[in-house]
């Protein structure tokens, strides 16, 4: 699990937290989470997911806490769900050469929202 945290979020923050999560993603075997956040009100996690980057948002920092702690005590391969508190949906984390579209095939926005709460 990568965390980067800001005093003050711009938009080149969010920039840097993917780039570390691609560059973290390629150095390791296993698929990774990134969280961005200014240990206040704003904790956003990164994923790469079946087409995406994943992101959720999380405003509460106990929440946040729960996510962080129940990621850092599981070390699941990829492609596993993931039921993590707080987000309505389980989570599947791939690695991103899995996911990538091969050269000429294109591809439409590349991260995406997810609903927590």
């Amino acid at each position: 699990m990568l965390i980067e945290v800001k005093r003050q979020f711009k938009p080149s923050s969010v920039f840097q937290a993917l780039s570390e999560l691609f560059a973290l993603d390629l150095l390791v075997k296993d698929p990774v989470i990134s969280l961005l956040t200014g240990l206040a009100d704003n904790w956003q996690f990164f994923w790469i997911s079946e087409g995406a980057i994943l992101k959720a948002i999380i405003k509460e920092p106990g929440e946040a806490f729960q996510v962080t702690r129940t990621l850092l005590a599981q070390s699941l391969p990829a492609g596993t769900d993931i039921e993590l508190p707080c987000f309505q949906e389980p989570v599947k984390r791939l690695k991103l050469r899995n996911v990538l579209p091969l050269i000429g095939e294109g591809g439409g926005s590349f991260v995406s929202e997810i609903l927590v709460g």
